[in-house]
């Protein structure tokens, strides 16, 4: 199964260049139903995601996404770190807000994770007001890649954004969903990498 993915996205990248890789229609990456849950597995901790309810954010239609921790070997999901919402719309899936901290924000201007359809060197902005000062997040589409991961080399989708000195890598592979996410700091002249997760397990919702 996941080898006919592979083909089909090498079918489709000769066959339309490297504007558009696939429709969205056709493939989800990110596939979002109540029950969905995946678990990542980073150099010290193991990350769980998981999709607990459909609500509505701001007369939207959102699912609440629900983050933990826990160091490796320890049982559970560990503690709570964040709580997102996202609603899944026929242009990409926007985040519509965050808890964090103890502290919820609905954003004014809602922006998107992932955008569709999905093109490569595509570029969009999102922006949250934080009191004082104005976070501008830099997105971009930077194309196909084969990530090799605990469930198999999978093809996924790199989705780059940045904000103030932080650049996040987000794998998205069609029919599974984040399979891989890196945090980097921006210096003058490099980036560090700061923490990597990659997927060991997931399950769809229903």
């Amino acid at each position: 199964m996941r080898r006919n993915i592979v083909i089909i996205f090498i079918i489709i990248q000769i066959f339309l260049g490297s504007s558009t890789v696939l429709d969205a229609k056709k493939q989800s990456y990110l596939p979002l139903a109540v029950g969905a849950e995946w678990i990542y597995e980073g150099k010290d901790k193991v990350e769980t995601v998981c999709v607990e309810e459909l609500t509505e954010v701001a007369k939207e239609e959102a699912y609440r996404i629900e983050w933990y921790s826990n160091q490796k070997g320890a049982e559970g999901k560990g503690y709570n770190t964040k709580t997102e919402y996202w609603a899944n719309t026929e242009d990409g899936v926007k985040l519509l807000g965050r808890r964090s901290h103890g502290i919820e924000k609905v954003f004014a201007k809602p922006f998107f994770l992932i955008k569709y359809p999905v093109k490569i060197h595509d570029k969009w902005e999102g922006e949250i007001n934080l009191g004082s000062r104005k976070a501008v997040f830099k997105f971009s589409n930077d194309g196909l890649e084969h990530i090799e991961t605990k469930i198999g080399k999978l093809p996924a989708l790199r989705i780059r954004h940045s904000v103030f000195s932080n650049v996040i890598d987000t794998w998205y592979s069609p029919g599974i969903g984040i399979i891989k996410i890196s945090n980097y700091k921006k210096t003058d002249n490099e980036l560090i990498e700061t923490s990597i997760n990659t997927i060991t397990s997931y399950k769809l919702g229903k």
